[in-house]
């Protein structure tokens, strides 16, 4: 029985597929971020991303991961005054992957 429960607990390893660390940080970064950090916010308080950041592709994310980090998990300070709610969890995920090599792949 043990045989026939560890078999399967392999063919399911093998048949499901993990989503991309990458996959886990773009809906928060779409909805914590982008209202601002985008070529052109939709935030009513910016006719350009601050400081020229903009998070509208992976790319744009992956090259700015350190950045993202220090100021949305280090300090805190983003998104400024914590307008959209991002929670500590989100935070953790965002944090976790710049740790693990902040991946877009």
């Amino acid at each position: 029985m043990n045989y026939l429960y560890l078999s399967f607990a392999v063919f399911l390893a093998a048949c499901g597929s993990k989503p991309s660390p990458y996959a886990e940080v773009a809906p928060i970064i779409a909805k914590h971020c982008l209202t601002c950090h985008s070529a052109k916010p939709t935030h009513p308080g910016f006719d350009a991303p601050p400081v020229g950041v903009a998070f509208d592709t992976p790319e744009e994310v992956e090259k700015m991961a350190v950045r993202i980090k220090a100021q949305a998990v280090t300090t805190d300070t983003m998104p400024l005054a914590n307008e959209t709610g991002m929670t500590a969890a989100e935070r953790a995920t965002l944090g976790k992957w710049v740790d693990d090599g902040a991946k877009i792949e």
